[in-house]
This record gives C-alpha cells, structure tokens and sequence, in this order.
C-alpha cells in the first residue's frame, strides 16, 4: 500500500467488528485497501455475518471515507476465517474447561500435553485464563516467546510442547482488567498471531466458568471438541451439567469428562478412600473419560514449576492421565504413537 492507502487501512482500522466489539485493525481483518483514482476498493473480515449489522458496518465505513471526496468506494464483507488461518498447520484442537475454577484444569492441560509430546505427538498448548494465567508456573518458565517477521510470535518449547500463555508476555504481578468482548478478541489475535507450525493436537486451557470467551473461541477456532474437568462434589457438579447444556445447545462438541481429586490412593494397601462426600457425576450420555485421584506429588509438581507426568509414570494419577490421552487421541483420529 502507498501513503494514502495506509492512511484510509488506519481510517477503516478504527472501525468496530461488530461481535467482538473491538477495533477490526487491532484485530487484523483488513485484508485489502486499493486506491485507484477516485475510486476505492477494502476487503475486511468479519466475524458476524448478520445482515443488519453488516448494513451498519457498511454504512459506518461509508461515513468514514466520505469526507475524501471519492466517486467510488466498493467495500468487500467476507466472513472471517479466524481459527483456519491462525491454525494453519494444526490438524486438531482439543479444549479443556471447567463450570468451576479450582478443579485442577490447568494443571490437567498441561500434563495431558508434555504426556502427548512424551508418546511421539507435535503438541501445542495455549493458556486461553488472560486473567489468571497458570502455564508459566506450572511449567516453570517465564522466558518471554521471540518475536517474528510480520509482528507473529514463536511459542516456547518447553518439555517438548508448544507453548504460549498472556502470562509470558506481560509481568506477572500485572492484572489485565478487560471486558469480555476484549477479552475474546485478544485470545483470537494471540491464536492468529502465533507461528505454531506444524502440530498434530494444539491443546487451549481455556478460562473457568461459561461465558462470552469460552463460546467465542469454540465457535470460531472451529474446535474438535471439549473436554470438562469436574469434582466428585454436587457444587462443582452443579456447573459442570449447565456447561454440558449450553455447549449442546451451541452445538460444540464435548469429549467427555475428567473427574479429579476423585479418592485417594493409599500408598501402602492400594485402597481408596473417598475424599469428598458429594455426589458422583451423572450426566446421562456425557462419559467420563478418567478418573484422576489425589496425589500429593502431583500438587507439589505444579508448586515446582516441574509437570507431575515427566517424574511419574506407574502411579494411579499417570494412569488416568494414560487413559484420558488414548480416548483423545482416538476421538480426533489421531494414530498411536510411542
């Protein structure tokens, strides 16, 4: 683009996409500016495709170029292709979620993805919690990725995994006080952004609860699937079956479900005791892929910036760590490795 044209993209980059409500130049949509003449050609990507919306979004633009004193201006509305472009080379992507936080999700993900890279898979694992990212600590390592060409970021390699989280990026006593909206946008441009090569499964520790950002990047990251982390306990089960519903009624797929601290293993006789008094899950045809019990080395683990899988792999906790890969695996149709 010459002069002029960077200046009417910056002009057009002020505009707001209308789902995430953010600024769409931040989000990198605008794909084409041509001057040619008095005559003016955008292409800009959006991600809703409502009539009405776009017919405002249009009519903004108009606004907005209007005083250049154009005979033409042709504006080109396409859907945008966030999650296979930024993904380009990942064959399968897998999220992990919870109704509640403190169910042990984050230190699931990242054992689920060293345990993969482990059994011979390309992994990738993104830290979706900006608010309270956890990757840095549970992989003890707060190097900061390297910037690329094109403004795009080389993930980290830590124990064989592909890894980017907000918390590599900006000091970790900074809180990021975002609304939702700006919230899903960053994740998008972060996932956009992100030169992940090629990955046979890129994992996504998605943040806690059900809301704006977890169907946002669902829908448009064009997901495998989703896999819940529960508690044998009826609070923690309470928002687990209302996270079922709604992923159903957005139509996402779930995978299954994770239910942690589920018991303890004695040591000595192998027997386990149950923990929490609460209910088991139930949820109808939701199947639960693994039990995990508690581990007092695998909570030390994350406290040591050290993945519990990469120490321990005979005890009940790796093997339903075991368990849980081989139905992932199977389920995005994966073949078996290592």
């Amino acid at each position: 683009m010459n002069e002029l044209e960077q200046k009417i993209a910056g002009l057009l980059g002020e505009l707001v996409e209308p789902k995430l409500k953010w600024k769409v130049g931040e989000l990198n949509l605008i794909r084409e500016v041509k001057l040619t003449g008095k005559a003016l050609y955008a292409k800009i990507e959006l991600l809703t495709e409502d009539t009405p919306l776009l017919d405002e979004f249009r009519h903004q633009a108009a606004i907005l170029v209007g005083p250049m004193g154009l005979d033409s201006f042709i504006l080109d509305l396409e859907p945008a292709l966030v999650g296979r472009v930024g993904l380009e080379g990942v064959s399968h992507v897998v999220m992990i979620g919870s109704g509640k936080g403190g169910v042990g999700k984050s230190t699931i993900a990242v054992n689920l993805a060293v345990l993969a890279a482990r059994r011979g898979f390309r992994v990738g694992l993104l830290d979706a919690d900006l608010h309270g990212p956890s990757l840095p600590i549970l992989m003890g390592s707060h190097q900061k990725p390297q910037v690329l060409e094109g403004e795009r970021l080389r993930p980290l390699d830590l124990h064989g995994v592909k890894c980017i989280s907000i918390g590599s990026l900006v000091p970790p006593e900074k809180s990021l006080a975002w609304r939702g909206t700006l919230v899903s946008g960053t994740l998008l441009q972060l996932v956009h952004n992100t030169a992940w090569e090629e990955l046979d499964l890129l994992f996504i520790d998605l943040p806690p609860g059900t809301g704006e950002v977890q169907l946002t990047l669902a829908q448009e990251l064009k997901t495998d699937g989703i896999a819940l982390i529960s508690m044998p306990h009826e609070l923690v089960l309470g928002d687990v079956r209302r996270a079922v519903s709604l992923y159903k009624e957005k139509h996402i797929p779930l995978i299954g479900l994770i239910e942690n601290m589920s018991g303890f293993v004695c040591p000595d006789c192998g027997k386990t005791q149950q923990i929490f008094s609460g209910a088991q899950a139930d949820l109808g045809d939701f199947p639960i892929l693994a039990k995990i019990p508690l581990d007092l080395a695998l909570a030390e683990s994350a406290n040591q910036g050290r993945p519990y899988i990469l120490d321990q792999e005979l005890s009940p906790a790796a093997h339903a760590f075991g368990q849980i890969l081989d139905q992932l695996v199977q389920y995005v149709g994966l073949g078996a490795q290592g």
